[in-house]
Parts: structure tokens; C-alpha cells; sequence
């Protein structure tokens, strides 16, 4: 789970898992979003084969396959309400990191991610 100030999410994306060992891959199930603030945010997740370690940021800029994809996007998640993203069989590749963006932020808005997964 991730639990962060969105300030620093402005024109990077936050690494919310990433395997224990380097090579790994990782299986999502499931992901929910909960966050506070006043403007609706849109939300991408996306994975990307990097090094970075969990709460690391990277630039999604360019990002195609097979070393980046985007995943899922939640459009205009509210103020308090929860995002429950169930159902998913996402497998990401060998090295295969999760992030999030976001396309606007405020001041002193906090942002909860919780990811279920397995790994292998």
C-alpha cells in the first residue's frame, strides 16, 4: 500500500510496486485508489522495466512496448471515494515495474494505493 503526498507527482510517475528481486514478475489482481482534494484527477497506471525501488519516480514519457505500457486509467477520481479496480489478471514482464500518474494536483493532497498481487 501507498500512501503519498500527490505534490510530488507532477510531471513524473511513482513507482506503487516493484518486485523483491530484480527479475521477478509480478501478477495483479487488483488495485484500489482512495484520495483527498477538491479537483477530480485522472489517474494512469502504467508499468515500466526499470531498477527503481518502490516510491522511486520516473518520466512515462515515450513509453512503449515491450519496456512500457500503460494499463488502466481511472478519469476523474473524486474527493473520498474509493476506485476498486477488481477482476485484473495483469502480468507484467520480468523486471516490470507499477506506476501512477496524474494529469493535476494541488497542495496538500493525499493519494492511497493499494495493489494485490503475487509474485514469481
Amino acid at each position: 500500500m501507498l500512501n503519498h503526498n500527490a505534490d510530488t507527482l507532477s510531471s513524473l510517475a511513482r513507482c506503487v510496486l516493484a518486485p523483491r528481486t530484480d527479475h521477478n514478475r509480478m501478477r495483479i489482481s487488483r488495485i484500489r485508489l482512495t484520495r483527498s482534494g477538491t479537483a477530480d484527477v485522472t489517474h494512469r497506471f502504467a508499468y515500466k522495466v526499470t531498477e527503481d525501488a518502490q516510491e522511486n519516480t520516473e518520466s512515462l514519457a515515450g513509453c512503449t512496448p515491450p519496456t512500457c505500457r500503460y494499463l488502466m486509467t481511472v478519469e476523474g477520481a473524486k474527493e473520498g471515494s474509493i476506485y476498486d479496480l477488481g477482476g485484473r489478471d495483469l502480468l507484467l514482464p520480468p523486471g516490470g515495474r507499477l506506476y501512477v500518474a496524474e494529469d493535476s494536483h494541488q497542495t496538500g493532497e493525499h493519494v492511497t494505493i493499494e495493489v494485490f498481487y503475487s509474485e514469481s
